[in-house]
């Protein structure tokens, strides 16, 4: 959207919106007219994702159509009142030419030109392998029942019968998700029925560790005692330790490939341009203390 944002603003600066003819009119104050044209050409120089959303939701187009038309008029404004001729107005519009400009020449002489092969995408898999190990996984729900921390015996007792209860209730075809809900004192879970998602060994207490990946899916287990208070664990599902294919993640390695490449070929032309220009910059004079 910035990209398209930028567009539009210079053909604001330039007035090159087309006049209409037989070209459908899209929206018009006074004599400033929007046509289809225009909106063709200014999607022609947006990403595909932004064409498809606007294709699906009418609501976004107008949207995107009044805000060019009310940057055309109030620039009409400025202009009938002189503000193109301020200094620091021509100074800033110009900063925006030139960014402008500078992007999508980086864009189309060397961005669009940087492409990966296919035997580099494998090389770099085949290296770092580790990087895309999953490791062993449970999706589990849970209810816990809170105790204090260095709680006497008799307050995990009153603990404990409460889960035994919680227990029965289970028992007798009670659902697990509608007592967690009811029953289950972790805030973090206790709406959602108790889900705490899928999570790898070593993110639990060791205790609870130890239970949920000794369950079977569907099994729910006695009472677990940690820190935390008691629980009772359902295991949902259980994902055995492996490692990405290479085409789950062929895509995320193209990507940053690409972007490394992208930025290590702009960083060698601008040393080139700055050499064959024989920049400098002055940073001596920055503070206001050096030598005239």
């Amino acid at each position: 959207m910035k990209k398209l944002l930028a567009i539009i603003a210079v053909l604001i600066f330039s007035g090159s919106i087309a006049l209409a003819g037989d070209d459908p009119v899209l929206a018009k104050a006074g004599d400033i007219v929007f046509t289809q044209s225009d909106f063709g050409r200014l999607m022609s120089y947006s990403p595909p994702y932004l064409q498809e959303k606007l294709k699906r939701d009418p609501k976004q187009k107008e949207m995107l159509i009044r805000k060019i038309m009310h940057q055309r008029i109030i620039s009409d404004l400025a202009r009938k009142e002189g503000f193109d001729n301020i200094p620091e107005v021509r100074e800033q519009l110009q900063y925006i030419v030139n960014n402008f400009l500078t992007k999508e020449y980086l864009a189309l002489t060397i961005v669009e030109k940087v492409s990966i092969k296919e035997s580099d995408l494998q090389e770099y898999y085949a290296r770092h392998k580790d990087k895309f190990a999953i490791p062993e996984q449970v999706k589990a729900r849970h209810i816990l029942i809170k105790f204090p921390f260095g709680a006497q015996e008799k307050e995990k007792q009153k603990a404990r019968e409460k889960m035994k209860h919680i227990i029965e209730w289970l028992n007798k075809g009670g659902k697990f998700e509608t007592l967690a809900e009811q029953y289950s004192e972790d805030p973090n879970s206790n709406k959602k029925g108790g889900d705490m998602g899928y999570f790898p060994r070593g993110r639990m207490p060791k205790a609870f560790d130890d239970v949920a990946f000794s369950l079977k899916p569907g099994q729910i287990s006695d009472i677990v005692e940690t820190d935390y208070g008691y629980h009772i664990i359902q295991v949902e599902d259980h994902r055995e330790a492996r490692t990405k294919t290479f085409e789950e993640v062929k895509d995320s390695i193209k990507e940053q490939l690409r972007g490394e490449l992208i930025k290590s070929r702009v960083k060698d032309f601008i040393k080139k341009i700055e050499k064959d220009t024989g920049l400098k910059v002055y940073t001596e004079r920055f503070s206001g203390k050096a030598k005239k």
